[in-house]
C-alpha cells in the first residue's frame, strides 16, 4: 500500500538544526518503510551537509515561497534578512538534483502577493511542481474570535485567486489548490 508523510511546521529544520527532522525521516524510510517522505520548509536553514547525511531518506523537498520580493516577504512574515531568497532556492534545487530528491515550490496567494508575476522566477527554478494555494481561513484556527492566529487580512477571493492562476497559466509545473479543493483533502496531525 502507498503510504506517505509530510513534515512541515513552523519550520521543521529548527530543532537541532535539522538533525531531529533527519532522524525522524530516516526512521520513516528505514523502519516504517513509507513510500514517500516530504519535507516542507522555508529553506532558510537548509545546508548541503544535511542532504549528505539525510538526503537518501527524502523523496520530495517542498520550499514555501510566497514572494520573490523581499519587502513583501517581510510584511507576510517570511523575511530572510540579508539572504537572497532566489539564490538560496537555486542552491536547494541543485542539492535536490544532486541527491535525487524531487524539488517542489509551494506558494500561498494572499493580499500581499496577489498582483505579482512569478513566471520568470518559477521557470528559472524549474520545480517538478509549483503548488499554488488560496489562503484558507479555518474558524477557530486562523479566523474568528477564538482563533490562535488571525489570517483574515491575508485572505483573497476566488476571483483574485483565479486572476493569479490566469497570470501564470504558461507555467507548466503549476498545480492550483483552491479552498474548495483543499478543505477536505488534508489531515493535519500534531505531536499528540
Amino acid at each position: 500500500a502507498w503510504k506517505k508523510i509530510n513534515f512541515s511546521g513552523g519550520e521543521p529544520f529548527l530543532p537541532e538544526r535539522g538533525r531531529h527532522l533527519g532522524e525522524i525521516i530516516k526512521y520513516c524510510k528505514k523502519e516504517l518503510r513509507l513510500s514517500s517522505v516530504t519535507v516542507v520548509s522555508n529553506g532558510s536553514l537548509i545546508r548541503e551537509n544535511w542532504f549528505q547525511k539525510y538526503g537518501e531518506y527524502v523523496d520530495i523537498m517542498a520550499i514555501s515561497c510566497d514572494s520573490f520580493n523581499e519587502d513583501t516577504n517581510k510584511v507576510i512574515g517570511r523575511g530572510q534578512g540579508n539572504k537572497n531568497h532566489v539564490e538560496q532556492l537555486l542552491k536547494i534545487r541543485d542539492w535536490c538534483t544532486k541527491y535525487s530528491i524531487l524539488f517542489k515550490i509551494n506558494t500561498v496567494v494572499n493580499t500581499y502577493n496577489q498582483d505579482e508575476d512569478m513566471t520568470w522566477e518559477i521557470n528559472t527554478l524549474a520545480p517538478i511542481r509549483w503548488k499554488v494555494f488560496q489562503c484558507l481561513l479555518l474558524e477557530g484556527e486562523n479566523a474568528g474570535p477564538d482563533a490562535l492566529r488571525n489570517a483574515e487580512r491575508f485572505y483573497v477571493s476566488e476571483e483574485i485567486f483565479n486572476e493569479f492562476l490566469d497570470r501564470h497559466k504558461d507555467v507548466k509545473s503549476l498545480v492550483p489548490e483552491s479552498n474548495t479543493k483543499m478543505q477536505n483533502s488534508y489531515l493535519i496531525l500534531d505531536e499528540y
